[in-house]
C-alpha cells in the first residue's frame, strides 16, 4: 500500500462527506449512502488501487433458490462489466453476494472518483432489486420443475454442495 495512495484516498473520502470519512487502521471505511446502501472502501494491499463493494444480500438457505440467486447474480454480470466495470461476488468474509469494482488512484482525480463511485452506488442499489425481484419466481419455478435443471444450475448446485 502507498501512503501516497492512502493520504488521496482519504482526502477523496473527506471531500464526499459532511462527517469526515477516513480510512481506519485496516485501510478500509465503510458508510451508508443516501439511497440506504452500505458501501465499503478499502485500499487494495501492496498496490495504489482501491476497492469498492456494496452488500447486496445474504444467499437463501433454501438450496433451490440459493442456485437461481447465484444463477441471476451471474447472467448479470455481463452487463455490468459493459456499463461500469462492477462484478457481482460471493465474499466469504461477508457471506453475501456484493457488487464490487476497483479504481486505480494513481491518475484518478477527485471529479472521475466521485462520478465513478456515484454510478456504482445507484447501480448497486439496482442491482440488490434485480437480485430480489428474481430470487422468489425463480425459485418457485425451479421447485415446480422438480428434478429437471439446466447444466449451469446442477455445476452450481454441484459446487454449492462441495463446499457445504
Amino acid at each position: 500500500m502507498s501512503i501516497h495512495a492512502r493520504h488521496k484516498l482519504n482526502r477523496f473520502l473527506a471531500s464526499m462527506s459532511d462527517s469526515r470519512l477516513v480510512l481506519n487502521e485496516r485501510d478500509s471505511c465503510s458508510f451508508k449512502c443516501t439511497n440506504g446502501m452500505r458501501c465499503i472502501v478499502e485500499l487494495i494491499p501492496n498496490s495504489t488501487a482501491v476497492l469498492v463493494y456494496f452488500p447486496l444480500k445474504r444467499l437463501p438457505d433454501s438450496l433451490a433458490t440459493r442456485v437461481a440467486t447465484l444463477e441471476q447474480a451471474l447472467s448479470m454480470n455481463l452487463s455490468l462489466q459493459q456499463s461500469n466495470g462492477a462484478t457481482i461476488v460471493l465474499d466469504e468474509r461477508l457471506k453475501q453476494l456484493t457488487l464490487s469494482a476497483q479504481r486505480e488512484l494513481e491518475t484518478c482525480s477527485f471529479e472521475e472518483f466521485d462520478s465513478w463511485l456515484g454510478k456504482l452506488i445507484q447501480r448497486s442499489q439496482r442491482a440488490q432489486e434485480e437480485l430480489d425481484r428474481f430470487e422468489l419466481p425463480k425459485a418457485l419455478k425451479a421447485k415446480s420443475k422438480g428434478p429437471s435443471v439446466s447444466p449451469l444450475n446442477q455445476a452450481i448446485q454441484n459446487s454449492v454442495l462441495l463446499k457445504i
